[in-house]
């Protein structure tokens, strides 16, 4: 079962499943992308993002990991942007959405394979981040274990990936709620 299948409620501090619950816990949020675009500054907009979305609700914070389709050590660029909402608008969306880029970097592709969720696929052992802003943890253990980035989501009401592929094949980029934000630090 992939993980954006996985549907259940987190509740209190034990994080318990509830199972039926309607809400996805994980999200594919980048499917198998092999985009070699460089990744551009975002602009203001008018329009609402549809294309590589997270819906943040009213998430304080977000977890994301990623993978692709390749060898061990081959690398991906990214960029995590937040659309926080300049002005009310109306029941159809906010009328202007400003662009914060919450995270952006390389991720490089570990030896643990990801079978069951893409085909040939690897997750990702390392995750650098050129912006780090305050809230944001980068998770980059040692040896082939996933790495992981948490990022302050708060404010913004939808997050969008974007990635170019620098040598590895594709790109996968999955997301979850976080409970709570954490400090500013790196964790190893």
């Amino acid at each position: 079962m992939a993980m954006e299948q996985i549907t259940g409620k987190l509740i209190g501090g034990n994080r318990s499943i509830v199972r039926g619950s309607p809400k996805p816990i994980w999200k594919m949020v980048v499917d198998g992308s092999a985009a070699t675009t460089a990744l551009a500054d975002p602009t203001v907009t008018r329009t609402i993002p549809t294309v590589n979305v997270f819906d943040t609700g009213y998430l304080q914070a977000a977890r994301f990991y990623f993978g692709g389709t390749d060898a061990a050590d081959e690398t991906f660029n990214y960029q995590i942007i937040g659309w926080v909402p300049l002005s009310p608008g109306s029941a159809n969306g906010p009328t202007v959405l400003l662009p914060v880029i919450l995270a952006k970097g390389v991720v490089t592709l570990g030896a643990m394979v990801m079978t069951t969720l893409v085909t040939n696929g690897k997750i990702a052992d390392t995750i650098t981040d050129t912006i780090d802003l305050y809230g944001t943890i980068k998770h980059s253990p040692t040896g082939e274990l996933p790495a992981s980035l948490i990022l302050d989501v708060r404010n913004c009401i939808f997050l969008t990936v974007e990635t170019d592929t620098a040598t590895a094949a594709t790109a996968y980029v999955w997301a979850a709620p976080v409970d709570a934000p954490l400090p500013n630090a790196d964790a190893t």
